[in-house]
């Protein structure tokens, strides 16, 4: 493994996006994503010497910390180890210079080889970036505490493996020391996974056509016994209202209002017209709103949030598409982001416009406001890019479980320029069983987060809604999908994930009380492209309470290299409600989480 230069330069030339979220803006380094970060992303996800386009895997990181005052040094090791016994079989140290306001960028190539030089064994590996960064010369406590919070999220990984499984100390042993005069800040985001094939086991489930000729937008099920039609969409876009809808050539954070930039009306013909998408949610950030239109009254501001809701409706078109339109609600430095669908009422603190006040950082009066103000359809909240300590650090109240249906399971990248489908976004594993443990009935999600004028060609990750056959897809239909939290996330742009109990009476999303001795399940992955798939794993785990969570989530069954897996879940202890949810993982390293299925045993 070496770094390489040119590659770094060509594949950021060819629109190449990360694996991580995107630094925050200037002057609101709360309005996305917050502070220091290491982001990474592996392509190809499986590799095979023997094959020439999946000989390595190149590894891109970027190391971000946009609040420091001065130029930094970053320490970086490299680490590759085994995902089942987390043994270290490559390292590689190095630094780069960090400068305010900029993104230092590495690259490297990994050809399935060890440190020694000879090939490592076939099978699942995950890489992840060590940092530490220092300032010469002077402390940053603001960067220390946003760093020390991102590297508490570590366990957001794809190994789904805790971090201290991988390092004793949660970081790992740097092979390069902190300078004495410098003040340290250690990060680490998350891993990716990387799978050695030298045996070609994979090598006939490739889908090796061109993204333009995949079919894409709603199909009926592949299992003619499963009575749904699946509908592909994003659920997170921001146009120039607020901090997006820039063009792809000149798309940066940190602008508002961009002139020429998309309006939800292009956003969504974009989205139906170019991406394919089926349905698209344009979610202004509640406190930029004002600052896209600097000579906006205050009721302008509020007109304009009418208009787009307004636009929402006009902008559907019965069976084909659907426009939703809404608001991604709070700061990141004040405990999250949450997306809300189809709102007609702008949502904000008093020292921003809104049609209802909503102190700022409370997400209980958040919820109440959501579930006091529900227009025609409903309206529903997603926890989006979530942290551990988010939201009240998941605290429930019974109008949050009335409003809240998602949360993200993999995000951005929010800048990315690509409009070619690349690979990529943070994958929030761990968030996902942190929300269940404390009792929420969620659903996964995949958003983009798109702040440039690629709604939906940025990466192929998709929301994708169940809808029964028959039934007219329309805003009605899919803010119904929404709130049975029948939907799930996938990172293929066309995969079928089912998940239903084998006689057919509760698919994905479904509660439901039982006191039989067990249940029978059937997941199955079915992809239009005939590509195959590694593994489908039924995870579990006990609902708990904000207060007294249920145990960690653990698998309960699995298969390898089958596109089905039925089985029948045993009976748990009486009174216990238990979730179920399907990950699977397909041959090019693509995930699909789906909605959980929630059992209540008596």
């Amino acid at each position: 493994m070496s770094r390489v230069a040119s590659v770094v330069l060509a594949w950021l030339a060819a629109g190449g996006v990360w694996a991580g979220e995107h630094a925050g803006h200037a002057g609101h380094g709360e309005d996305c994503h917050g502070s220091a970060g290491v982001y990474l992303t592996a392509h190809p996800y499986i590799i095979n010497p023997a094959v020439p386009e999946r000989a390595d895997t190149l590894i891109m990181a970027a190391i971000e910390a946009p609040e420091l005052r001065s130029r930094a040094l970053a320490k970086y090791r490299l680490e590759v180890r085994s995902a089942t016994t987390g043994v270290l079989v490559y390292s590689e140290s190095g630094a780069t210079p960090v400068v305010p306001g900029q993104t230092a960028e590495l690259g490297f190539i990994w050809d399935g080889r060890g440190r020694s030089g000879k090939p490592v064994a076939d099978g699942e590996y995950v890489v992840e970036l060590i940092t530490d960064v220092h300032e010469q010369g002077q402390t940053n406590p603001v960067l220390a505490r946003l760093a020390a919070a991102q590297a508490g999220d570590a366990g957001a990984m794809i190994s789904d493996r805790a971090s201290s499984d991988i390092h004793a100390d949660g970081f790992g042993e740097p092979d390069v020391a902190l300078d004495a005069a410098g003040v340290g800040v250690r990060a680490s985001g998350s891993p990716v996974a990387v799978v050695v094939d030298r045996d070609g086991y994979y090598d006939s489930q490739f889908d090796t056509r061109s993204a333009a000729s995949i079919g894409i937008q709603s199909a009926g099920s592949l299992d003619p016994d499963f009575g749904y039609r699946f509908y592909f969409g994003s659920t997170h876009a921001h146009s120039n209202w607020s901090d997006g809808g820039m063009p792809v050539s000149d798309c940066t954070s940190g602008r508002h209002g961009v002139a020429g930039g998309a309006r939800p009306v292009d956003a969504w013909s974009y989205a139906r017209n170019t991406a394919g998408l089926d349905f698209l949610a344009v979610v202004e950030h509640n406190h930029l709103m004002q600052e896209a239109c600097p000579t906006c009254t205050a009721q302008g501001v509020r007109d304009r949030y009418t208009a787009g809701f307004n636009n929402a409706i006009s902008s559907t078109v019965a069976g084909s598409f659907v426009a939703l339109f809404g608001m991604e609600w709070g700061v990141i430095s004040g405990g999250g982001h949450v997306n809300i669908y189809n709102q007609s009422k702008l949502m904000a603190w008093s020292s921003e416009p809104n049609h209802v006040l909503t102190p700022q950082s409370d997400y209980p009066a958040l919820y109440t406001a959501i579930k006091n103000n529900q227009p025609s359809g409903g309206s529903f909240g997603t926890f989006n890019h979530p942290a551990s300590t988010d939201f009240g650090s998941f605290t429930r109240t019974s109008n949050g479980d009335a409003v809240m249906r998602g949360i993200a399971l993999v995000s951005g990248p929010a800048f990315s320029t690509s409009t070619t489908f690349t690979p990529g976004g943070t994958r929030y594993d761990a968030r996902f069983k942190q929300a269940l443990a404390a009792g929420w009935q969620v659903a996964p999600e995949a958003q983009q987060d798109n702040h440039c004028w690629n709604f939906g060609t940025s990466t192929p990750n998709r929301t994708v809604a169940l809808i029964p056959n028959g039934t007219t897809f329309n805003q009605a239909a899919l803010l119904a999908a929404i709130n049975a939290r029948q939907f799930y996330a996938s990172e293929d742009r066309n995969a079928q994930l089912i998940f239903r109990t084998t006689n057919g009476t509760s698919v994905m999303g479904a509660s439901f009380n039982t006191t039989n001795p067990s249940i029978a399940v059937t997941a199955k992955v079915l992809d239009p492209d005939g590509e195959g798939v590694q593994k489908i794993e039924i995870w579990g785990g006990v609902a708990g309470t904000s207060s007294s969570p249920g145990a960690a989530a653990a698998v309960q069954a699995s298969i390898t290299a089958n596109t089905s897996l039925s089985v029948s879940l045993p009976r748990k202890t009486s009174g216990q409600r238990w979730y179920y949810y399907v990950r699977a993982v397909q041959a090019d390293g693509a995930v699909l989480w789906s909605a959980p299925i929630w059992i209540f045993w008596q």
